[in-house]
């Protein structure tokens, strides 16, 4: 994390955290919610991006929108639902 200046790093962090929040619930979600919290978690990843692209190395960027992409995909497909 040596390439990441203390503002990029704190704005990943806290998107990273935001995106985990949105699946924290242990209770199973309507399905409609899921998708909702879903599309939600899409979108900060695209503000995100967009936001914080001139604040640190672009591989280093790149990289962490993977990431973060990843996670946004990930946490909902392990989400427990109801019908």
């Amino acid at each position: 994390m040596s390439t990441m200046n203390t503002t990029y790093a704190d704005v990943t962090d806290a998107t990273e955290n935001f995106i985990r929040e949105l699946f924290a619930n242990d209770d199973p979600l309507p399905v409609a919610e899921l998708k909702i919290r879903e599309a939600i978690a899409l979108a900060v990843v695209k503000a995100w991006y967009e936001e914080a692209r001139g604040l640190t190395l672009r591989e280093v960027h790149e990289s962490e929108h993977m990431r973060l992409g990843e996670l946004a995909f990930e946490l909902p497909a392990g989400a427990r639902v109801t019908e």
